[in-house]
């Protein structure tokens, strides 16, 4: 039986179809679905001790890496555009990268921008200017105001790479004994997003407990204050491998307040 802690985190390993009769389908259809080992980091940081630590912020900067390196696969201008096209309209078959999308092109989902899917988006511009972020900064505040923070967003010529787009401390799991990662889950929101989202997103969650440990023991102090706590490594982390996203993430907590996300 599944430890009760850990029975939400869990990865599909599997999908098959099996024949068989069932009311509507004429097909039964199922998922396997198996728990990962491990427990989520933030709630056994302050359990481990320093070699265990230098073993997960090791990992999961590798990991980071890695995905960020995938390369993103050329697609028709087509399949990119908000609207229909022509093959003569898009230039006769072109083909492009920079696109924000879900994997396949398809569109994002991301709980902190819309509550349904969005996109697919030609390129960065496309995405910053939709309806869920500066699109709706440009109709419910003055010009100044979206044209500050049109300056903080696009102020750099930033990539796009392959970004998990919830890494915070609940979707990582660890085994606090080694600090070997053992899993990361929740890729709903995954695909092709801009570099310093990963950063943004990844410190979204600070609020919802993911940050907040419960000290060891009664004599240690909360992990959250020094130099050491889990909040300062994670932000470090991304820092290293994200690079700098403080403007963009004032940026980002500016127009949460204005759309009126109540997290």
């Amino acid at each position: 039986m599944v430890p009760q802690r850990r029975r939400r985190h869990r990865m599909v390993r599997r999908l098959k179809r099996r024949g068989g009769k069932s009311a509507g389908s004429g097909e039964l259809n199922y998922m396997l679905i198996e728990a990962l080992p491990g427990d989520p980091v933030g709630e056994v940081w302050v359990e481990m001790d320093d070699g265990a630590k230098g073993r997960f912020r090791r990992e999961l900067a590798g990991y980071l890496r890695e995905l960020r390196a995938l390369e993103q696969q050329p697609v028709p201008v087509r399949d990119v555009e908000a609207k229909e096209s022509s093959p003569d309209e898009n230039g006769g078959g072109e083909m492009r990268i920079g696109y924000i999308s879900a994997m396949n092109h398809q569109p994002l989902t991301d709980h902190r921008i819309a509550t349904v899917p969005y996109g697919p988006f030609e390129d960065v511009e496309g995405w910053l200017e939709c309806e869920y972020l500066l699109g709706y900064v440009a109709k419910a505040r003055p010009r100044e105001v979206y044209e500050r923070l049109e300056g903080e967003l696009k102020k750099r010529d930033a990539r796009v790479v392959f970004t998990h787009s919830d890494l915070t401390p609940r979707n990582v799991l660890v085994e606090k004994e080694s600090g070997r990662i053992t899993g990361i889950v929740d890729w709903d929101s995954a695909g092709w997003c801009v570099e310093w989202w990963e950063g943004v997103k990844g410190v979204y969650g600070w609020n919802d407990g993911s940050f907040v440990q419960k000290p060891a023991d009664k004599g240690e102090e909360n992990s959250n204050t020094g130099g050491d706590s889990l909040l300062e490594t994670w932000k470090s982390l991304l820092k290293e491998v994200v690079g700098d996203f403080d403007d963009e993430l004032k940026a980002d907590e500016e127009m949460r307040d204005i759309y009126g996300f109540p997290y």
